[in-house]
């Protein structure tokens, strides 16, 4: 498995950095490597509820559908796409502070299905080139 983290600590409430991030229709605002973000149906954000994400790859576009398969509010959310060679995993942990800030922890990782497995070193390079692209924007999103 693949990883890439990022941890920021934010002046912002947990509430607001979790209505941030768990609609990943802002993704396009911080992360250069999304292209379009659009939910598969109508309703809440909850467990179950889906997202077409499109990303641009090497000048190609591959949309991926992500699910968000945990939902608690201000504190915790995974969502997850899985395709017959790669699952792709986003977790994101927010802790309050005595402040009423947050810290924040963005895991991302890719895990190879099938004869992908053994390419855990192009799956490394490819989860840190865009967790590092995404990581300024993230910031961003997260300080400003």
């Amino acid at each position: 498995m693949a990883t890439f983290e990022v941890n920021v600590a934010t002046k912002k409430s947990p509430e607001q950095v979790f209505a941030l991030l768990s609609d990943l229709t802002n993704a396009t605002g911080w992360d250069p490597s999304v292209v379009a973000v659009e939910r598969t149906e109508d309703g809440p954000l909850e467990v179950g509820a889906g997202f077409k994400v499109t990303l641009g790859i090497l000048g190609l576009e591959k949309a991926l559908i992500y699910k968000i398969v945990e939902f608690e509010a201000p504190h915790r959310l995974v969502l997850q796409s899985s395709t017959s060679f790669l699952v792709s995993t986003d977790t994101i942990t927010i802790e309050a502070q005595q402040d009423g800030g947050s810290n924040v922890r963005y895991q991302a990782t890719l895990d190879g299905q099938g004869l992908v497995q053994l390419a855990e070193p192009l799956l490394k390079a490819v989860i840190t080139y865009f967790g590092s692209s995404a990581k300024p924007g993230l910031l961003n999103l997260l300080t400003k």
